[in-house]
């Protein structure tokens, strides 16, 4: 099974379940901006749906014919690493105190 990427301008690409899971884990979590296939880049937020390719039936039934001969394409190997691994910050005390004051409130109250 392949997922296909729809954007907001109606242009649809073909990805892999592998990268479609860790482009879907992209948009929720907001966590990249940009990817690269090949010479293209594609912004996350132009997204509009990512959907697997049994569903592209229903959902283009006039497109299908183009559609069921599309084959995955893969992500720039910079891109690929960014999708695995959302950039978060592993060390930062002074976010992880906010964190803490926003769940139990000014640390005089609970000291």
């Amino acid at each position: 099974m392949s997922y296909i990427i729809c954007f907001w301008d109606k242009s649809k690409i073909q990805v892999s379940d592998l990268v479609g899971e860790k482009l879907k884990e992209a948009v929720r979590t907001q966590s990249i901006k940009t990817f690269e296939i090949g010479a293209s880049l594609y912004s996350v937020g132009g997204i509009e749906k990512i959907i697997t390719k049994e569903e592209a039936w229903e959902a283009f039934p006039m497109d299908w014919e183009r559609l069921k001969d599309m084959e995955d394409r893969t992500p720039n190997a910079g891109s690929l690493p960014s999708l695995a691994s959302p950039k978060l910050p592993t060390n930062n005390p002074q976010g992880l105190k906010r964190l803490n004051e926003i769940k139990y409130g000014p640390k005089e109250l609970y000291d």
